[in-house]
C-alpha cells in the first residue's frame, strides 16, 4: 500500500489483502464494485464507483459495418501491464493471419515495452505493428 497525505493507492495485486485496511476503495465500473462485493459482502459503503472516460457498465448495441482498409488501430497510453497491449498485438497478428489488412500503432512509454516488442517479434508483426514512442501531435497524425 502506497500512502501519501490523504490518499492511498492499492495495486490490484494486493487489493484483497489490504482492502479491509482502507477507508474506501474506488473502482472504475459498477461491475467491478459488484464483483468486490461478492468477496466483501459487508463493503456496501466501502466500495465506490468513479467512472473513467470511455468505460461503460454495459455494452451498447453495435451495428456491423464494413471497415476501411487497412484497418488502423492505435493506442496512446502508458505501456503498463494492466493495459495488456502485448495481448492486443497477438490479436492483431491473428487478424492478419486471417487475411485482414490491418495496422496497429502503439504510442507511449512504460515498463511493458520489452514484453510488447517480444510479442511483435514472436508473431512476426513488425511490418504492421509499430512502437511509436511518445507523441503530442496525434491529431495531426490521425485526422478524422
Amino acid at each position: 500500500m502506497n500512502k501519501s497525505d490523504n490518499f492511498t493507492t492499492i495495486s490490484s495485486l494486493n487489493l484483497f489483502d489490504e482492502a479491509l485496511e482502507a477507508d474506501r476503495v474506488v473502482v472504475a465500473t459498477e461491475l467491478q464494485r459488484q464483483d468486490l462485493l461478492i468477496d466483501f459482502p459487508s463493503g456496501q459503503k466501502k466500495f465506490a464507483t468513479i467512472p473513467v472516460g470511455g468505460v461503460a457498465d454495459k455494452a451498447n448495441n453495435i451495428t456491423p459495418r464494413s471497415l476501411k482498409q487497412p484497418i488502423r488501430l492505435i493506442t496512446a497510453s502508458r505501456l503498463a501491464a494492466e493495459k495488456h497491449i502485448d495481448l492486443i498485438v497477438r490479436a492483431v497478428a491473428q487478424l492478419k493471419q486471417q487475411g485482414e489488412d490491418i495496422q496497429f500503432d502503439i504510442y507511449g512509454q512504460g515498463g511493458e515495452q520489452g514484453k510488447i516488442l517480444k510479442a511483435i517479434d514472436e508473431t512476426d508483426a513488425k511490418d504492421y505493428v509499430s512502437l511509436k514512442g511518445l507523441s503530442d501531435d496525434l491529431a495531426d497524425v490521425y485526422p478524422n
